[in-house]
């Protein structure tokens, strides 16, 4: 077989022999495939969990644990991991130490089938937060997809309590 010359000045040993012209439509193949799943992954921006109502709002002292709970909508099944940053803010505006956790795909699936419908956090409240109304601040950062590693789904969550 004769390779084809496609630039006179380029050297014949280096050009695409018929064989090699026929097989190199798949690095273009593969790389289409790539981009499709790229954008796949940035359009999947639903946020997972949407807080739509608190039905109670507790009372707790300093120093208490605070039981948490809200009717949620779940737009997805949690195939995904989540980071969970969450901070006390009180009436005055003043914020207590975060806490930060991560659930795994399967700890979060666990979550959900327990209470699909209700989101239920359980906080200790710090010794020293003055009293009235405090509010538990939560930023979830999913990850469904290798994209958002890079960029992750966020949502902010807001539970409100009594501190008496």
């Amino acid at each position: 077989m004769e390779p084809v010359q496609l630039v006179k000045w380029f050297p014949t040993s280096k050009c695409l022999t018929p064989f090699m012209r026929r097989w190199s439509v798949v690095p273009w193949f593969v790389l289409g495939i790539l981009c499709t799943m790229l954008v796949y992954w940035a359009m999947d921006r639903v946020e997972p969990v949407v807080v739509l109502r608190q039905e109670k709002i507790p009372q707790v002292r300093a120093g208490e644990v605070v039981l948490l709970e809200a009717i949620v909508k779940r737009d997805r099944d949690p195939q995904c991991a989540v980071e969970v940053s969450r901070v006390i803010v009180t009436a005055g505006g003043y914020r207590f130490p975060p806490e930060e956790f991560r659930y795994s795909k399967n700890a979060l699936s666990a979550i959900v089938e327990r209470g699909p419908d209700v989101l239920r956090a359980a906080v200790r409240v710090p010794e020293g937060i003055p009293k009235g109304r405090a509010v538990l601040q939560t930023l979830l950062q999913y990850h469904c997809n290798p994209l958002d590693r890079l960029w992750p789904i966020s949502t902010v969550t807001e539970l409100q309590f009594d501190v008496v």
